[in-house]
């Protein structure tokens, strides 16, 4: 068995995810959540109340652009960090 770096868990990826809803929310209410990704599917659905109607372009292409840094970010965590043990 070899040394478990902290990275190579759950428990990261799990951080990662509470961490950015966390702000996403405090972003929401501070009034900047339509420049912040991860606030903008709750401002669509109206979660947030009435800043859901502040949506532009904007918020999502980048939306999409999140989305696109993270697939290319995977690819290439595939392609070149050894997978083995």
């Amino acid at each position: 068995m070899g040394l478990a770096w902290p990275w190579m868990g759950f428990r990261c990826p799990m951080g990662f995810a509470t961490l950015t809803l966390f702000i996403a929310q405090i972003m929401g209410v501070l009034g900047w959540g339509v420049v912040f990704p991860w606030s903008v599917p709750a401002l669509y659905s109206g979660a947030a109340g009435s800043q859901g109607s502040g949506l532009g372009p904007l918020s999502y292409a980048l939306v999409v652009l999140t989305l696109l840094a993270g697939l290319a970010d995977t690819l290439a965590w595939w392609n070149y960090v050894e997978q083995g043990a």
